[in-house]
């Protein structure tokens, strides 16, 4: 499968500028343009807590199941850890039914939720809610991620977006190693169940706050039709003019069709221009005088 995939790697055509070679092309590029700032800076609470809790599935739940938790099986530490990613993968798909707020907003509730249930299952010692946990919170995990991903990519352009992924990813994987090790520094000392304790209020702390943000953020976006908005903008900057030309011109009743069509008869004009569509340039027929002086304008 991998060699398959190198072989449509090498063969598709490569669609980007030319870019350094050598000891150059492995210097990264991490940058936020200013324009990208507000929404890259409002995506880190959920980034962080989204990632924070797999640090907390692959660095501490073995530990936590098998002494906190009091399962002896060596396949519960991993069940947990499959759940939550099974559940991320699930919640990547169902982001797509979402706008990238809502899905942010849905994420980081459910993120909030899966670490109060992971608290309950370390206070009861249940390995049944600790999964239901971790269901819950790889729901969250997903959702967040794609819905920031998606925010973030929407006031990007495509020149710096490789660069604010990458700023992304840098804060993405800083949370998924840097909160691990040090709860791995502080167990020894405070103890597990403690540690967990703390780990898991880190994780839903910054859960509320990224859905805090979002549920306001979505309370205060713009509504109606954005055509309709742009409609009222243009006629109330450009005043009387536009609001004539926004106007419908009143469809022509078939009796004045019929005296509009006959009055260049009676004057004697060979063109009829199409007064009748408020457009003089628009020539709709041209008339040919009939024997007696008259003419037909229906031929």
């Amino acid at each position: 499968m991998l060699a398959c995939a190198n072989v449509v790697m090498m063969a598709t055509a490569k669609t980007h500028a030319p870019r350094a070679t050598g000891l150059a092309s492995l210097r990264p590029s991490v940058r936020v343009p200013r324009e990208a700032r507000p929404e890259f800076f409002a995506s880190v609470p959920a980034l962080v807590a989204g990632w924070s809790v797999t640090g907390l599935f692959l660095a501490l739940t073995p530990s936590l199941v098998s002494n906190v938790l009091h399962v002896r099986s060596g396949a519960a530490g991993g069940l947990s850890i499959a759940a939550l990613f099974l559940a991320n993968s699930v919640g990547g798909l169902w982001f797509v039914r979402h706008t990238a707020r809502l899905a942010t907003l849905l994420g980081a509730v459910l993120l909030a939720l899966g670490a109060s249930r992971l608290a309950v299952a370390i206070a009861v010692a249940s390995s049944a809610i600790y999964v239901g946990g971790s269901v819950i919170a790889g729901l969250g995990v997903g959702l967040t991620f794609n819905g920031n991903l998606r925010a973030i990519s929407a006031v990007t352009t495509a020149k710096s977006r490789s660069e604010v992924f990458s700023a992304v990813y840098v804060i993405s994987y800083a949370a998924l190693s840097l909160p691990a090790l040090a709860a791995g520094l502080a167990a020894p000392s405070w103890g597990l169940e403690t540690t967990g304790y703390l780990y898991v209020g880190f994780v839903g702390a910054l859960s509320l706050g990224a859905a805090l943000h979002a549920g306001r953020a979505r309370a205060h976006r713009p509504t109606g039709d954005p055509i309709a908005r742009a409609g009222k903008a243009d006629l109330a900057a450009n005043g009387p003019a536009a609001e004539r030309a926004a106007r419908p011109t009143p469809t022509p009743s078939p009796k004045q069709l019929d005296q509009d069509l006959r009055l260049p008869c009676r004057s004697g004009s060979a063109r009829f221009r199409g007064a009748v569509f408020e457009d003089p340039e628009i020539e709709i027929a041209t008339l040919h005088p009939q024997a007696g002086g008259g003419c037909d304008p229906y031929g």
